[in-house]
């Protein structure tokens, strides 16, 4: 009975639930992602007659909560600045952030086709972002933007991909249904989330006209540095580990004569060394394209510059913000990751979180793969049902 009590509860409790900001096209949202939706974090309310110095330290507040930073981080000021600056002037607070370029094609991190790219991972990190926007707007009434940056040094990474290994890494197919889908998702939650653009062309032409061989040292006696190109070195060793390309370099060396014994060794090592050129092209490209937004974008040191990759210890140039809350941290990205929903239930209140799929593999009955449909685009994603549950 108490059971039967909880679950009508919990179902009563989700029937009245109203998902704040977002549009009536999302209406229909799996359960458990309207209940991540209604639990993300509120800004602290201020009284309507507060100045702005008030609204910019509650602004900055919940910007470092989100982050999961120390309220006496260094840089604080830094950014609180900028965002007093945009109140006093009566500004949108525009947050800009270079991120979804493509899911992986690595069918252990993302298997999802090309068509199916774009998941509702994806979905649910950009209605993340509009519902950052929308609580800003609350205390502050020009309100605030997250403008999306597509990556045009992917293009460089492919190059170098097919240059060592003999393949590209990401189809042209891939690519172009993921930024479709992208674009048409981000039109439902304009203007609180945009696709960002810059006045001199697009971020392609003006990256590969003016900065594509912008000169950048690769300091590898500095200790961050080193770290850094280590890490990404590590992070494309993973990526590169695909069954679909090692198929392909099989194909390759089988035809020049290879002894099919040798064959995995040899792509191993020839994988290992690619990964870490890989790593310095993504580093120096990340570095181009920072420094390209730097100079296109008009009034770029007013704005916040958001990151998936931020610096835990300071804000003064860039801050961290959660793709999906809680799953936050440079990996905790839906294009590397997959979504898993648990439904409401009288065991769970509803929630989303990211996982590696390899996790989901090792008892894939427990996660039934499904898919929402919005507009004609199906979006995957796994929901976490174990039979013991039942």
């Amino acid at each position: 009975m108490k059971r039967m009590l909880a679950t009508l509860f919990l179902f009563f409790v989700h029937s009245t639930w109203t998902m704040e900001y977002v549009p009536k096209q999302f209406a229909d949202l799996p359960d458990g992602v309207q209940a991540y939706l209604k639990d993300l974090p509120k800004i602290k309310k201020v009284a309507d007659d507060a100045d702005a110095q008030v609204r910019s330290t509650a602004i900055v507040d919940y910007l470092l909560n989100l982050g999961g930073y120390e309220d006496c981080v260094d840089g604080r000021d830094v950014l609180q600045k900028k965002i007093l600056r945009a109140i006093q002037n009566t500004e949108p607070l525009v947050r800009i952030m270079p991120a979804f370029p493509v899911a992986s094609p690595n069918a252990k991190k993302i298997p999802f086709d090309d068509k199916h790219a774009f998941s509702l991972g994806d979905l649910v990190a950009l209605l993340t972002q509009n519902h950052i926007s929308h609580e800003i707007k609350k205390i502050y009434a020009p309100g605030s933007s997250s403008a999306i940056y597509w990556e045009p040094f992917l293009v460089d990474v492919n190059e170098t991909i097919q240059k060592d290994l003999g393949h590209p890494f990401y189809t042209r197919e891939r690519i172009a249904s993921y930024q479709k889908t992208l674009h048409d998702m981000v039109t439902y939650l304009n203007p609180y989330v945009t696709i960002g653009t810059i006045p001199s062309g697009t971020l392609d032409e003006v990256y590969h006209k003016k900065y594509r061989e912008f000169p950048i040292m690769l300091d590898m006696d500095n200790a961050e540095t080193k770290d850094t190109i280590a890490n990404y070195t590590t992070f494309w060793k993973e990526q590169l580990d695909d069954t679909a390309l090692k198929q392909k370099m099989t194909i390759d060396l089988l035809a020049k004569g290879e002894q099919k014994k040798k064959i995995p060794e040899i792509i191993n090592i020839r994988i290992k060394d690619a990964a870490k050129q890989v790593a310095e092209t993504a580093y120096v490209g990340s570095k181009r394209e920072a420094i390209m937004l730097e100079k296109e974008i008009p009034e770029f040191d007013n704005m916040i510059r958001q990151s998936v990759r931020p610096d835990m210890f300071s804000v003064a140039k860039k801050i961290g913000t959660p793709m999906i809350y809680h799953s936050y941290q440079s990996s905790g990205t839906p294009w590397h990751n997959v979504l898993v929903v648990k439904p409401v239930s009288r065991f769970h209140s509803g929630s989303v979180e990211l996982k590696h799929y390899k996790e989901v593999e090792k008892k894939l009955e427990d996660y039934p793969l499904k898919g929402y449909t919005i507009d004609g685009h199906e979006l995957n994603y796994y929901s976490y049902e174990p039979e013991n549950q039942f």
